[in-house]
Order: C-alpha cells, then structure tokens, then sequence
C-alpha cells in the first residue's frame, strides 16, 4: 500500500499549512524522509501552470471541433515529495486520472 506524509508547505503570503504527499522514489530506491524546513508552494506552482495550459489547450481544441460555445474542465493533482522537493502529480501509471470536461451549446447553435 502507498505511503503518504505530511509536510509542511509555505504558501506565498508565509501562512504555513500540511500537505499531504506520496514520497517519489526510484525502484529499489530509499524512501525520502520528510524535509525539516517547510517547502515553498512555489515549486509546484509552474508545474501547476504547464498541466493547466496543456489541458486547455486540448479542451479548447475539442470545444472548437464540437463547435460547442462553452467549455469548463476539473481535474485534480497530488503532491509527491522528490528529493526533498515538492512535485505536482496528475495521474500515476497504476491508478486512473480523471478529467471531467463539460461542453455546452447554446440554442441557436442545434
């Protein structure tokens, strides 16, 4: 069964808050231990940024196809913990990642 810690994230205003996230490691790898200083949101904040614009960007493509006037996405993301770093995690190789897309036509548009 995986194994998840809490550690301790800044947020960008000093707030400190625990999150919750898998440890990383390589096959036959040693299991990271928890980081003694709070780790920055701020590392995954460009990861965030990359998963979000990919993800829009094929929803947008779709949404155009389908000639739908609006679209809406939800997706989620764990934190692992990779080196003593913060990782974002969209889906893993041995569970389901999910997106939820709604597109919506609008009556002139039938």
């Amino acid at each position: 069964m995986e194994q998840t810690k809490l550690v301790q994230v800044q947020l960008e205003n000093g707030v400190l808050v625990r999150v919750e996230a898998t440890p990383i490691t390589e096959t036959g790898g040693l299991t990271p231990r928890s980081p003694d200083r709070p780790l920055p949101l701020r590392q995954v904040k460009e990861q965030i940024r990359v998963i979000a614009t990919e993800i829009a960007t094929a929803v947008e493509d779709v949404r155009q196809d389908v000639k739908a006037n609006r679209c809406s996405v939800e997706f989620g993301l764990e934190f692992g913990l990779e080196s003593g770093n913060l990782v974002a995690i969209l889906g893993k190789l041995t569970s389901k990642t999910s997106l939820k897309v709604t597109l919506n036509w609008d009556e002139s548009n039938k």
